[in-house]
């Protein structure tokens, strides 16, 4: 017992060396390597008393990387984060308390994107601006103010 808890601990040491990760992340890993569920309980527990497993700080860390690696707006990261396993109270509380609004980071990245689209016909600027923003998950209202404002700048 005690030699599958040592190796269960030793498991999710790496697994955090490699990234942060929420408690369900960890617990599908242990679940999957065969580690009996009394055991990562009690390694879970263990981790989270020591702060190693934090939601909160999890969840905090994921939507700044992202808004710094792979800019996405609040619908994409509510779901990145609900399929981690976090709760909605952290999700609204991590998304409320985030450093940029969502129309800072949608006009950065709509900035970025027109200038690759310079001597197409407006129209289809627009169009792919918006298609461009909607699939990296902003809502319709952020994008339609951005893509006003930068015809507006543009023109």
């Amino acid at each position: 017992m005690e030699k599958n808890l040592d190796k269960a601990k030793g498991y999710i040491y790496n697994l955090l060396r490699v990234r942060p990760r929420s408690e369900k992340e960890i617990r599908i890993k242990l679940d999957s390597k065969g580690f009996d569920k009394s055991i990562f309980e009690k390694t879970i527990t263990l981790f989270r008393e020591n702060g190693l497993i934090d939601d909160d700080k999890f969840a905090q860390a994921w939507v700044e990387s992202r808004l710094r690696t792979m800019p996405k707006g609040d619908i994409a990261l509510r779901q990145e984060l609900k399929e981690k396993g976090i709760s909605k109270e952290i999700i609204e509380k991590v998304l409320f308390g985030k450093k940029e609004s969502e129309e800072v980071v949608a006009g950065r990245l709509a900035e970025e994107r027109i200038r690759r689209m310079a001597g197409l016909p407006k129209l289809k600027v627009k169009k792919r601006l918006y298609d461009y923003l909607m699939r990296r998950g902003f809502k319709y209202e952020v994008i339609e103010d951005v893509v006003r404002k930068m015809f507006v700048e543009y023109e």
